[in-house]
């Protein structure tokens, strides 16, 4: 495989998917209720929720699953309440899933970006990378591309996934820093390496092309194939290129070889 087959420019896919509710409780609709300013509340560390099946539930794990059980119900009020209380305690996914509800409340945005800000200060990497999208996208702030950076930085400290993605896009365009191929790279794999679609489209395009890491086109390949398993049209389109020039490069050899 000495020459690359052609196949069109890095995919530098960006995720745009707000995270949603922690204990993955995902409403199709909220009813119109105000989710109500962030008071201000003392510094202090937050437990977060458990999702460990082996251990008990904490006081608060019940008052979140609560949340959860009357926001799917459509009861957003009860959930509400419930949140604001364990957010008086300084609980971050209270306070992110107060700004969720937010968000999901036009006009709340400017409320959502509070609550959101809340959480994030208290670690919630849910938080940043929700914060970062506002930023990135203009909504409820002014559109800021340093401060989605530096958000979706954090919260890729953190291990998130799509922040890492987010930010490796960042990185490899120069959007609010300066371009760094390299380190954009490096964001792909990480979020890669956790199964992240998007980033395995990206970093087999990056193996692809030669750029940030040195080219593997069966690196490549792999990456395409473990991203269009997860159903990611754009990787599976370029691993049907590229099968394509190959086997047109095979039938090209085999007919030269009988001549």
């Amino acid at each position: 495989m000495a020459n690359p087959p052609s196949i069109p420019s890095p995919c530098n896919s960006f995720i745009a998917t707000t995270q949603v509710f922690v204990e993955a409780c995902i409403p199709t609709r909220i009813s119109a209720t105000s989710c109500g300013n962030p008071r201000r509340f003392p510094p202090g560390a937050v437990k977060m929720a458990t999702t460990n099946p082996e251990s008990a539930p904490s006081a608060v794990d019940v008052q979140l699953n609560a949340a959860a059980a009357a926001v799917e119900a459509g009861d957003s009020a009860t959930a509400l309440q419930i949140y604001h209380d364990l957010a008086e305690l300084n609980n971050a996914t209270a306070q992110f899933n107060i700004g969720v509800m937010c968000e999901g409340l036009e006009p709340d945005l400017a409320d959502a970006v509070r609550w959101y800000r809340l959480a994030a200060d208290n670690g919630s990497a849910m938080a940043q990378y929700n914060l970062g999208l506002m930023y990135d996208q203009g909504r409820g702030v002014e559109q800021d591309n340093k401060q989605a950076l530096e958000l979706f930085s954090r919260a890729a400290g953190l291990g998130h996934a799509a922040a890492q993605t987010n930010l490796g896009v960042m990185y490899d365009s120069g959007q609010g820093v300066p371009q760094d191929v390299e380190k954009a790279a490096e964001m792909f794999q990480r979020a890669a390496a956790q199964g992240n679609a998007v980033a395995q489209c990206n970093l087999a395009s990056m193996y692809f092309h030669g750029i940030g890491v040195e080219q593997n086109f069966e690196q490549a390949l792999t990456l395409y194939a473990m991203s269009a398993d997860q159903g990611n049209a754009t990787a599976q389109a370029k691993v049907d290129e590229i099968f394509e020039v190959l086997e047109a490069a095979a039938r090209d050899g085999a007919d030269g070889a009988a001549t």
